[in-house]
């Protein structure tokens, strides 16, 4: 297992700015039983489909239900949620032959994934109430130092 030493010289040798390099995680920091936290967590593996996959498969208890409920095919939602699996350092679900029961870590993931899920609904809905803009809208085209100006 990697100390936090370790980790802090991978992300040196990394680069701490680099995107998608994370803050390590050691495993003393992780307060969940039967989750073991991973040196530097992918974000790249933490997409919204997934995240959504989640709380739909909580709900339905079933992946089979859930991955047309996600415009997936079965073996896609299957990848996706194995991959996430692997991203966040857990097991997210039991899989028996009919129903998906979660794990403890499982219910802390699928508890953040309803917010984030909801968070993503109202600001969406929040966009849409914004009116569009009146009048003209002035384009700076770069270099040239001429504005375009155009209708909406």
């Amino acid at each position: 297992m990697l100390e936090l030493k370790d980790c802090k010289m991978a992300l040196a040798r990394k680069g701490a700015d680099h995107p998608f390099v994370q803050r390590p995680v050691s495993n003393a920091q992780s307060n969940y039983v039967g989750c073991s936290v991973p040196s530097l967590i992918n974000l790249t593996r933490v997409d919204l489909a997934s995240i959504r996959l989640v709380v739909v498969c909580a709900s339905q208890g079933s992946l089979t239900r859930a991955a047309p409920l996600c415009n997936m095919s079965l073996m896609t939602a299957s990848r996706r949620l194995r991959r996430l699996e692997a991203a966040l350092g857990c097991t997210i679900f039991h899989r028996g032959r009919i129903l998906l029961e979660p794990t403890k870590a499982g219910l802390v993931v699928i508890k953040s994934a309803q917010t984030v899920v909801q968070l993503v609904h109202d600001m969406v809905q929040n966009v849409l109430c914004i009116p569009s803009p009146c009048g003209h809208v002035h384009e700076n085209t770069g270099r040239s130092g001429k504005q375009k100006i155009r209708p909406v």
